[in-house]
């Protein structure tokens, strides 16, 4: 049934501008990707994926501190974890592990349900919607922004916020931040994805070395920008070609 509501959200992507598709639902425990257990259900959030649509999953509500629930497990989807308010940190329900995409509010939201009424819940079901809404606000200032690129602004202007209880820092969501990044100074449209295992390191403290693992072989180059913190002017530094040391 999920993958038939994926497969549908799919066929309906030419009659309406779609952003994300929110899976407020999962289960199990999965101390790392998932993709081989659940292949048929990633290769529908990559068909979505491929035409710009994202899914957002919510990582469950078991107090995993090292597991996510499927299918926020699946590297492909935008797994959501839930903080109650920005000062008491990441819900004691939530869902948590290293490969935990996003943080969204998820304690104590007031909603539809069933019957025109509104209740007041909580969970990472809660917080996975804010996410698949704060996409649709990003898409709509930059209708072509692939799905990295929309994670990326989302990630990277994020609030960094530590989990108490695995000390795993995590970013919650700001939505003007991110917007101000994709549609403002943010990485040009059309660039590739950030690079496998990207690391830098100051050395001394005048320099930064840069590392990472080659995605394919095909190329042309790579472009390395800067954006000093609290800005969201992105400077490019270099053109790198490949094998650059």
């Amino acid at each position: 049934d999920i993958i038939r509501g994926l497969q549908r959200v799919y066929e309906l992507r030419s009659t309406f501008q779609i952003a994300a598709a929110n899976l407020s639902l999962g289960g199990g425990e999965y101390k790392s990707a998932c993709d081989s257990r659940d292949a048929a259900t990633k290769a529908a959030i990559d068909l979505l994926r491929s035409v710009g649509i994202a899914t957002t999953a919510a990582s469950g509500n078991e107090s995993f501190t090292a597991a996510l629930s499927s299918p926020a497990c699946i590297s492909t989807a935008i797994s959501v974890g839930s903080v109650s308010d920005t000062t008491a940190g990441v819900s004691s329900f939530s869902n948590s592990a290293s490969f935990l995409n996003l943080l969204a509010p998820g304690g104590g939201i007031s909603s539809s349900v069933p019957g025109a009424g509104f209740e007041t819940w909580s969970g990472t079901s809660m917080a996975s919607p804010h996410v698949a809404g704060a996409w649709a606000i990003l898409k709509q200032r930059v209708p072509a922004a692939s799905v990295t690129q929309v994670l990326e602004a989302l990630t990277s202007t994020g609030l960094a916020v530590t989990d108490a209880r695995n000390r795993i820092v995590s970013p919650l969501i700001k939505v003007d931040a991110a917007l101000a990044a994709l549609g403002s100074g943010g990485p040009p449209p059309g660039l590739p994805a950030v690079p496998t295992a990207l690391t830098a390191i100051v050395s001394p403290t005048t320099q930064i070395n840069l590392s990472w693992m080659d995605n394919s072989t095909d190329e042309a180059g790579f472009k390395v920008y800067r954006r000093a913190a609290g800005e969201n002017t992105w400077t490019l530094l270099s053109t790198l070609t490949p094998n650059t040391v």
